[in-house]
């Protein structure tokens, strides 16, 4: 199904009708491609057409913007998301699906060139952040209204303000962080093993990039879909809520993530998946 692509600041106007899901979505590959020879293949986009396909008394829209743009105005209009991280601050606006799928965490990311300057860092093949974070010499970067969870939204919170922790706004979620790290404007990032691995095949970095473990990070960490909270959104998640439910470990909704992990990570993520969700 063909969706119209809409200038966001459109909506600010428009009133979405009852029978109408204006779906957000961020610049982010691999979990969603907004342009290009991949346009609509990421693992997010996948997933919101196989949703799509089993609401047909829906007329859907499809916009582009950034995390901390979809977050304001899914509080004022009614709208949803694929693949939006829960917070106690985002529940008070926001009505959230049962897990969707598992995805294996958010870690450090830094040139390869550079890992010795991480080294006093490591603890048990994995970094101390908090350790980490208080060493004016190296300089991190985050996106502005993204959730990474666990231990490193705990170490953003608390020192996104300080001349070594720089919060970038804007749609390309990772890349342009991931750009900035590759030009030396920063030490470090963040981002999932998934992410990196489809950068670095891009061939658009000029250095190796290494992910490190991040202490205090689980494993994997579950995504849902997200609608305004009101009547609207939850009858909406109701019925999504069912399509997970029966859909969710089958090796079609699986594919969508694990076709951009290697084979190791593939088996480790069905694991994970078939222990919290079952097997249907």
């Amino acid at each position: 199904m063909r969706f119209p692509a809409v200038i966001f600041s459109i909506f600010l106007s428009i009133t979405v009708s009852a029978q109408e899901i204006l779906w957000l979505r961020p610049d982010f590959p691999p979990a969603t491609f907004v342009r290009g020879p991949l346009k609509d293949q990421g693992y997010n986009d996948l997933s919101r057409q196989f949703i799509v396909k089993r609401l047909p008394h829906y007329k859907h829209l499809l916009v582009e913007a950034g995390y901390e743009r979809i977050v304001l105005f899914m509080r004022e209009h009614n709208a949803c998301m694929v693949g939006l991280y829960k917070s106690p601050e985002r529940e008070v606006d926001l009505v959230y699906s049962v897990p969707r799928m598992l995805v294996l965490s958010n870690g450090l990311i830094v040139r390869t060139r550079d890992l010795e300057h991480f080294s006093p860092y490591m603890k048990d093949d994995s970094i101390d952040l908090f350790a980490l974070s208080r060493d004016p010499a190296l300089i991190g970067g985050a996106a502005d209204g993204r959730l990474y969870k666990g231990s490193i939204d705990q170490v953003i919170k608390q020192h996104r303000s300080d001349p070594n922790m720089l919060m970038r706004s804007g749609q390309d979620v990772f890349k342009g962080l991931l750009k900035m790290l590759d030009k030396g404007r920063i030490d470090y990032t963040f981002g999932f093993p998934v992410e990196l691995t489809f950068q670095q095949h891009s061939g658009e970095l000029q250095q190796s990039m290494t992910y490190l473990a991040v202490e205090g990070m689980p494993p994997a960490i579950p995504s849902y879909v997200a609608c305004s909270r009101n009547n609207w959104g939850q009858e909406v998640i109701q019925q999504i809520d069912q399509i997970l439910l029966a859909n969710r470990s089958s090796d079609e909704f699986l594919g969508f993530y694990q076709s951009w992990l290697d084979e190791s990570s593939k088996r480790y993520h069905r694991k994970v998946t078939l222990e919290n969700f079952g097997l249907h």
